[in-house]
């Protein structure tokens, strides 16, 4: 169902409650894949182990470069997946959808 855009100078009409609702009915998948993908990067990083050394403050781990790689991928997944999360949350409390 789309709402008619108003005339110039016209505000937005307020979504309805049932649109707001299908709007946040379709962020489930995004959701779902965000928490997938946040759950695998906590299991990549408890396989690192135990710290090497630990003085003071400071926890130094080894990990192979793959699994430095590995790290990269997943934060920036989770890091754009929750942002694209956001603008769709957004998106949806206004009744549309984003992207």
């Amino acid at each position: 169902m789309t709402t008619p855009s108003p005339a110039k100078g016209e505000a937005m009409p307020k979504p309805t409650h049932e649109q707001v609702a299908d709007a946040m009915r379709g962020l489930e998948n995004d959701i779902r894949e965000l928490m997938l993908m946040a759950d695998i990067a906590v299991n990549a990083w408890d396989n690192i182990g135990p710290p090497k050394t630990v003085n003071d403050n400071c926890f130094q781990y080894q990990c192979t470069r793959l699994e430095r790689d590995c790290f990269d991928f997943l934060i920036s997944n989770v890091a754009e997946r929750a942002s694209v999360l956001r603008v769709r949350f957004e998106a949806a409390i206004d009744g549309g959808t984003s992207l």
